[in-house]
C-alpha cells in the first residue's frame, strides 16, 4: 500500500500541529539511527517559509559539553553504552505493552537504517536549524526527501539536552528523555496522536481523557506534559478514547502494526522445531550483540542465550498447532547455605522434566570452576552450556530434559538467607516439558538457617523453606478492546 507524503507535527514549541497519517501495514521495521561522519538530509521535515534543505548532525551524547554530562547521568557512560541503553528503552516501550497472552508486537526494532516499504527511520543527531524548537518531527511516507514508501523521524538529542528546565542527575532521567521523544515519534508514524497530559493545557475540552501516573510516551508539551515528565518512564497506556476511533494508544498499536506469536521466527503462525533449529544457530551466549527477534532474541538484549530458547522452547506447539499451554507447576531450585550448592528438583514441573534453565546475578559472583556440567544428559552440556560468574545456563537441544533431581555443584556464594537468595538472583527461569511456558523456579533453603540456630544443630537433614516466585511470564494481562 502506497503511502502518501503527509507531514506529521511534533513540535516542542513554536510549530502548529497537523494530523497524522496512519501507517495500515503489519510487520514495521524500525532503525534507530545515530547520525555519524556526516549531515544527513531530513527534508521531509521543511515548513514554508524555511530552509527547503535541513540536516541532522552529528552529535555526542556523551560529550563533556552536554548538560547530561555537566548533570551527571551520562557521566561514568562511554559512547557506546549510552546508545545501547537508549535504542534498548526505546524497544522495551513497544515490546512491554499488555498484549494477548502468547503475542508481541510485530516489529523489529534495529540499530542502523533500514530502507524499504513499511520501513521507519528515527534519526537522532543534532538539528542544523537553531530557531527551530522542537525535539521531534516525523514524516510518513517520505525517505529523506523521496517519496519510496518509507517513513522517517529526526530526534534532536541537543534540543533535550539544553531546552528542558531539569537536572539530569540520574542515569535513567537522561534515558527516558531521549528515549521517550523517540518512542514518541515512532507512535506518531503508526497513526497515533497526542495525549492529553493536562485539562489546563490549550485546546482541552470537558470529556477529552486526561492520562497521568504515568503519562502516556504520546504526551507532549502542547498537551500538558511539564518539563519534569519527559523525564518519567512514560508509557503507551491502555485508557480508551485517547487516540482517533476511541482508541487506547496500546490498542492503536496493536491494531496499526499487528501482532505476532512469540516464538514464531518464520512467521508461519506456529513454533515448531524450524524456529527452535533457528535460534539454536544464532546462538550467542549471554553478552552476545547484533541479534533480533527473527533471530532468537526473545528478550531483547541483543543476543540469542538459555533464556532465550527456553522462552522458545516453552512457546512450542508443534506445526501448525497453534496453542499455547501454562504447566501450573514449578520446579525447585535446592540452595545449601552452608555450602552453595545447588541443585534442581524437576519433579513439580510439567512433564516432570526441566529441558532448560537459566541463572544470572548482577554481582558476578558465581563459581563456575565448581559448576558440575550436565554433559551425557540428553543434549545438555553442548554449545548452549554457559557457565560464568555472572551466568549459569544450558538447554538440551533434544528437549528431553532430566527428570531427577540434578546436583550442579557449589555454584553459589554461601550464606544467604531466603530473601538474599531472591534478591541476588536477578535471573531465574527454567523450562519443563516442550510447549510448557518458561517458568521462575521455586527457591528452596537447606538447611533452613533459623531452625539450625535455635536447635544449635548441624545436621539434622533436609529442613525445607519455600517461598513461591512470581507468575509465569507468559500470563500477560489481555490488551485494552478498543
Amino acid at each position: 500500500m502506497a503511502l502518501s507524503r503527509t507531514r506529521i507535527s511534533c513540535l516542542f514549541a513554536v510549530l502548529s500541529v497537523l494530523v497524522p497519517c496512519a501507517l495500515s501495514q503489519a510487520g514495521v521495521t524500525v532503525g534507530l539511527h545515530f547520525v555519524e561522519g556526516q549531515d544527513e538530509p531530513i527534508d521531509f521535515l521543511t515548513i514554508p517559509p524555511f530552509e527547503p534543505a535541513q540536516f541532522i548532525q552529528p552529535w555526542q551524547v556523551t560529550g563533556p559539553q552536554t548538560q547530561f554530562v555537566a548533570d551527571g547521568a551520562f557521566e561514568a557512560g562511554t559512547e557506546q553504552e549510552v546508545r545501547r541503553a537508549i535504542i534498548s528503552e526505546v524497544r522495551t516501550k513497544f515490546y512491554s505493552i499488555p498484549t494477548p497472552t502468547g503475542y508481541a508486537l510485530d516489529a523489529d526494532f534495529l540499530p542502523q537504517k533500514v530502507s524499504g516499504p513499511g520501513s521507519v527511520n528515527v534519526l537522532l543527531g543534532k538539528h542544523n536549524i537553531e530557531y527551530h524548537q522542537w525535539f521531534g518531527y516525523t514524516m510518513v511516507g517520505g525517505g529523506l526527501g523521496e517519496i519510496n514508501g518509507e517513513s522517517n523521524a529526526a530526534v534532536s538529542i541537543d534540543r533535550i539536552d539544553s531546552m528542558l528546565s531539569v537536572d539530569f542527575t540520574e542515569f535513567d532521567y537522561a534515558l527516558n528523555a531521549v528515549a521517550n521523544v523517540a518512542a514518541h515519534e515512532v507512535g506518531h508514524l503508526f497513526g497515533l496522536e497526542h495525549v492529553w497530559a493536562d485539562e489546563g493545557a490549550p485546546g482541552w475540552q470537558p470529556g477529552d481523557p486526561v492520562v497521568t501516573n504515568p503519562y502516556d510516551v504520546m504526551a507532549t508539551a502542547q498537551s500538558g506534559l511539564p518539563d519534569s515528565g519527559w523525564i518519567e518512564d512514560n508509557i503507551f497506556t491502555t485508557v480508551p478514547g485517547t487516540q482517533p476511533g476511541g482508541y487506547s494508544s496500546v490498542s492503536l498499536l496493536i491494531e496499526q502494526v499487528g501482532l505476532r506469536l512469540i516464538g514464531d521466527l518464520d512467521f508461519d503462525n506456529d513454533v515448531d522445531n524450524a524456529d527452535l533449529g533457528a535460534a539454536g544457530g544464532e546462538f550467542t551466549g549471554a553478552g552476545g550483540s547484533g541479534k533480533v527477534y527473527s533471530d532468537g532474541d526473545m528478550d531483547f538484549d541483543g543476543d540469542v542465550d538459555n533464556a532465550d530458547l527456553g522462552v522458545l522452547g516453552g512457546a512450542f506447539t508443534g506445526a501448525l498447532a497453534g496453542n499455547l499451554t501454562d504447566s501450573g507447576t514449578l520446579a525447585d531450585l535446592i540452595y545449601n547455605f552452608v555450602t552453595g550448592n545447588v541443585q534442581l528438583d524437576p519433579s513439580e514441573a510439567a512433564g516432570g522434566v526441566i529441558c532448560s534453565f537459566q541463572f544470572e546475578n548482577d554481582a558476578g559472583t558465581f563459581v563456575p570452576a565448581e559448576y558440575i556440567s550436565l554433559f551425557r544428559t540428553g543434549w545438555f552440556g553442548g554449545p548452549f552450556e554457559e557457565a560464568t560468574t555472572l551466568v549459569v545456563g544450558d538447554t538440551d537441544g533434544m528437549w528431553a530434559g532430566f527428570n531427577v533431581t540434578t546436583d550442579l555443584g557449589d555454584i553459589f556464594p554461601a550464606g544467604m538467607d531466603l530473601e538474599g537468595l531472591e534478591a541476588y538472583l536477578t535471573t531465574a527461569v527454567y523450562t519443563g516439558a516442550l510447549g510448557s511456558g518458561q517458568q521462575e523456579i521455586d527457591l528452596l533453603l537447606i538447611p533452613e538457617p533459623a531452625t539450625l540456630a535455635l536447635l544449635g544443630l548441624g545436621g539434622l537433614g533436609t529442613l525445607l523453606a519455600r517461598r513461591r516466585r512470581r507468575p509465569p511470564i507468559a500470563a500477560l494481562p489481555d490488551a485494552c478492546p478498543p
